[in-house]
């Protein structure tokens, strides 16, 4: 079961916290007083359309469906680590597995590399810090153990091709 939208306190006040879909709230603002506007001068309208942003993960959908017990248990840390800095070395100590190993169980597994996860499942975490609040990207480079905003620009960018700045505005329905 899903929340409606992507009302914090209704998500994380039900036990499971369910998941969500953030939407683009303030375009619909923009275009419900476009709307409006148009009304009040005997104007044809169309239909507001609120568009998706991203899905917000709460446990409620946090199941890892690996047939892999060590891929699944890698899954869970990398989930429960996500704001630290965690590196494979990492990764592997809490399994007690090879290196070798665990990349070869995460190659059939899932078809990527245990960083590219590490890599995939932190930038989600920064996308979600960057729509879902209004946090600045200092304070956001703090919660996810940067040491400093410039080490999150450089990896936002190089893994989206876009500044944390311009990801959170486009996100918003409005460009730079």
């Amino acid at each position: 079961m899903q929340a409606k939208h992507n009302d914090q306190l209704e998500c994380v006040l039900t036990a499971p916290p369910l998941s969500s879909v953030s939407l683009n709230l303030q375009k619909a603002g923009y275009q419900t007083a476009e709307t409006m506007n148009n009304l009040f001068q005997g104007k044809k309208t169309d239909d507001i359309i609120v568009d998706p942003i991203q899905v917000v993960r709460r446990q409620s959908t946090d199941i890892v469906a690996v047939g892999d017990a060590d891929v699944s248990t890698a899954l869970r840390f990398i989930r429960e680590h996500t704001d630290e800095c965690i590196q494979i070395n990492d990764v592997i100590q809490t399994l007690c597995v090879s290196r070798r190993m665990l990349y070869a169980k995460f190659r059939k597994s899932l078809g990527r590399s245990v960083h590219d996860e590490i890599v995939r499942v932190r930038l989600a975490r920064i996308k979600s810090l960057l729509t879902d609040t209004q946090l600045s990207i200092s304070h956001i480079a703090k919660i996810m153990n940067f040491t400093g905003p410039d080490k999150l620009f450089r990896f936002f960018i190089r893994e989206t091709g876009k500044t944390p700045t311009e990801f959170r505005k486009d996100s918003m329905g409005y460009k730079i």
